[in-house]
């Protein structure tokens, strides 16, 4: 599929479940930008701790219970979706050119210092 494909399916969902692979995957930085929440695992680039983190365990019932059940409060409770959505956008602010830059700029201060 296309990088173009792929945004337009995001850019239509609700939510976008992952197998994790690669975890520092790019696309739940887009995702949210989207407005579509990613279900998040403890690699996720967004470093996210909260009571919506799903990783991937082997056991199927944790699928048809917790994460089920998860799932269908975000797909019903618009306040829990959008107070999550804008949880995510406030983390992602990391990898905005404003925040970037500087991050950039102190690591090549600190790469140059410490070859002198």
């Amino acid at each position: 599929m296309s990088w173009k494909d792929a945004l337009d399916i995001l850019g239509r969902s609700r939510l976008m479940l992952t197998n994790f692979d690669p975890p520092v995957s790019p696309m739940p930085v887009e995702a949210v930008a989207l407005g579509t929440v990613p279900m998040l695992c403890l690699t996720n680039i967004f470093e996210y701790k909260g009571p919506w983190l799903f990783e991937h365990i082997p056991d199927e019932d944790y699928y048809r219970g917790p994460v089920k059940e998860q799932l269908r409060r975000l797909m019903t409770e618009e306040d829990s979706y959008n107070s999550l959505l804008a949880e995510l956008r406030g983390l992602g602010k990391g990898y905005t050119y404003e925040e970037s830059y500087k991050i950039c700029i102190q690591s090549l201060d600190e790469m140059l210092a410490e070859s002198v």
